[in-house]
């Protein structure tokens, strides 16, 4: 049967034995079956076409259109188009059950009424000979008779079946076990015969002989609620109450109820069904044929309810999805097709999608002289890591490695070299999150100071030495001992003026590095110089006349030296500041000499003054 813009069109055939099948999909349209199709070339067939209108066309036929013509013969004409009117028929009354117990004359609000909040979930209790002549097989659709007509939202509305051993309720505790078959908000229809139909989203294997439940509850409806026709039977053929109670109260009364029924016995759920993959965006399942399969039906939710629409209907025994969401719930639903009429209940399986595969969340630790430790989470959807080391920041391309662990530690590594760490992770489904970047600096050894003597005369002397690298202080002993006393005192710079000394004697500069580097505090080793004082002899005395004088001390620029007695050969004064550093040096050719300081930075300065015979240090101070 096919449309045009104003008439059905209806195509029959007569063959020999073999009746005519029809599907009927909706009012007014009527498919072809496969084994129909198939038939269309056999041998001994005759096609007959005819145009209707409505079912009383038959009887006064609109004037063909467009030169069309009814071909008939007498007999052919009779019988096709009183199967057209059949077929025309059942589908004006689609919402009327197959298989149906009516009889019921008293409206019951319970439990579809909003108003009976107090009874919004009842059980009713039927039995074989309420549907004399229904076969066992899947039941796909159900049926309450209702006394009023139109459409209404019911929240949440569930409906549950199972088979009992049960002839009447008591009041007490609801029957539990019983199987959900539908569970939705529903915007229901009811026509004006009543019958409000409900295809069940489950179908419910019905074996012809037990007793059954069926089970309707719900969170609310509209208004003016749903009233349902009932006869009043004996004995107890329903227990009703709140939704959110567990026990009912039994009481007469049975709703008119009937069903569709698929014949046969029930069509089996799929086998082994597995997610095969994931990621943060995709999904794949897998499955195996049941013994009895013509295709499937599956979907991918967010809602644990099965679908009443939109799925997809495949041969194959695994599906994919990509572009999904991160994080996020989903739900697998499919069922085992057996026939295009015939169908399983829905199977789940539920599965999370991974969190992003983004960078690992990586930790330096451990760090010393020449080795670190870098780790990082063990995340459940990774399969490997990659890790690099490198002393820049550029992405690696070559010399990584992978590995299963969480862990890696860089050894042999030169003390005070700062390292660039790279790690990223391989996600399931194919999936490599960005590197992630770190560094570390090994630590520098803590090392005593390499010392230096100079200035050397009969009571003092100046030791000076380079600063060591991450020294924040060193601790310092002048002893005739040779080895440390253990009596230092800290300095916070890198020179020492040792006075006053005793001449003519050797002394021992003791001096160890006190470090911290990258929040680690150590101290090295004792670093040790030793120097002689000049004795009296050759150092200067007043006691023999000579005698320096410097003025004006401080100054800010020119400083006069006065001196009292015989200047010996290669006279010489050498300005130094505190770290022995020279930052001036003139000869002397008199009794009376300058030294320019204006060019030298303000501080505290030693001056000092050397011929073959004296030698003397005087401090000076710049301003």
């Amino acid at each position: 049967m096919y449309f045009n813009s104003t008439y059905f069109a209806f195509r029959a055939r007569l063959q020999p034995i073999v009746p005519l099948e029809k599907k009927c999909n909706h009012l007014g349209q009527v498919t072809e079956t496969k084994n129909e199709t198939k038939r269309k070339a056999s041998k001994g067939s005759a096609n007959y076409d005819a145009l209707i209108t409505s079912p009383l066309s038959f009887f006064s036929p609109p004037a063909s259109p467009s030169g069309k013509h009814y071909r008939f013969t007498d007999f052919a004409k009779t019988l096709t188009l009183f199967l057209c009117l059949c077929l025309y028929s059942t589908n004006l009354f689609a919402q009327t059950p197959t298989y149906a117990l009516t009889g019921g004359t008293s409206a019951n609000s319970w439990p579809f009424s909003a108003a009976n909040t107090g009874s919004n979930k009842v059980q009713w209790l039927y039995y074989p000979s309420n549907f004399p002549t229904a076969p066992a097989g899947s039941v796909t659709k159900i049926y309450f008779r209702t006394s009023n007509a139109g459409t209404y939202s019911i929240t949440d509305l569930t409906i549950k079946m199972g088979t009992t051993s049960l002839s009447t309720f008591t009041s007490g505790t609801y029957q539990t076990g019983l199987t959900t078959v539908f569970s939705a908000t529903s915007s229901v229809t009811i026509p004006s015969n009543g019958w409000m139909g409900i295809t069940l989203t489950t179908p419910f294997y019905y074996d012809g002989t037990s007793n059954f439940i069926v089970e309707a509850s719900h969170n609310g409806a509209s208004s003016t609620g749903i009233t349902v026709l009932q006869n009043n039977s004996t004995p107890n053929g329903r227990i009703y109450g709140n939704i959110a109670s567990s026990s009912g109260t039994a009481t007469t009364g049975l709703t008119d109820f009937g069903m569709d029924i698929m014949t046969g016995p029930p069509c089996p759920k799929v086998l082994a069904l597995a997610v095969s993959g994931k990621s943060s965006t995709t999904l794949s399942f897998s499955w195996s044929a049941p013994s009895s399969s013509v295709g499937y039906s599956y979907a991918l939710t967010t809602s644990t309810t099965p679908p009443t629409a939109g799925f997809t209907n495949t041969t194959a025994t695994s599906a994919s999805f990509t572009g999904l969401t991160p994080s996020t719930q989903y739900y697998f639903h499919i069922r085992n097709n057996c026939s295009a009429t015939n169908y399983s209940g829905w199977d789940r399986q539920d599965v999370m999608t991974n969190p992003p595969c983004g960078k690992p969340a990586t930790k330096v630790s451990d760090v010393t002289t020449k080795s670190a430790i870098i780790t990082w989470p063990k995340i459940p959807y990774v399969t490997k890591y990659e890790y690099a080391l490198k002393q820049d920041t550029s992405k690696p391309t070559t010399g990584t490695t992978q590995t299963p662990d969480t862990f890696f530690k860089p050894d042999n590594l030169p003390e005070g070299t700062k390292y660039y760490v790279f790690v990223r992770m391989y996600c399931e489904g194919n999936e490599v999150s960005p590197w992630a970047l770190d560094s570390f600096t090994t630590r520098t050894v803590c090392r005593p100071p390499v010392l230096n003597v100079t200035n050397i005369d009969a009571s003092r002397a100046v030791i000076y030495w380079n600063h060591v690298p991450t020294a924040l202080s060193y601790e310092y002993e002048v002893s005739q001992s040779p080895t440390p006393l253990g009596k230092g005192t800290e300095i916070l710079t890198n020179s020492f003026l040792a006075f006053p000394l005793k001449d003519g004697n050797v002394y021992y500069f003791h001096v160890k590095s006190k470090c911290e580097d990258q929040g680690f505090v150590s101290e090295s080793d004792w670093g040790t110089t030793s120097f002689k004082t000049w004795p009296t002899s050759v150092a200067n005395s007043s006691s023999n006349g000579f005698m320096i004088t410097a003025f004006p001390n401080p100054t800010t620029d020119l400083l006069t030296l006065s001196i009292a007695g015989t200047i010996a050969g290669d006279a010489e004064l050498t300005l130094m500041d505190i770290n022995g550093r020279i930052a001036s040096r003139v000869k002397v050719v008199g009794n009376t000499s300058s030294i320019d300081l204006s060019k030298v930075p303000a501080g505290l300065y030693l001056l000092r003054y050397a011929d073959a015979r004296y030698s003397e240090v005087i401090k000076v101070t710049k301003k």
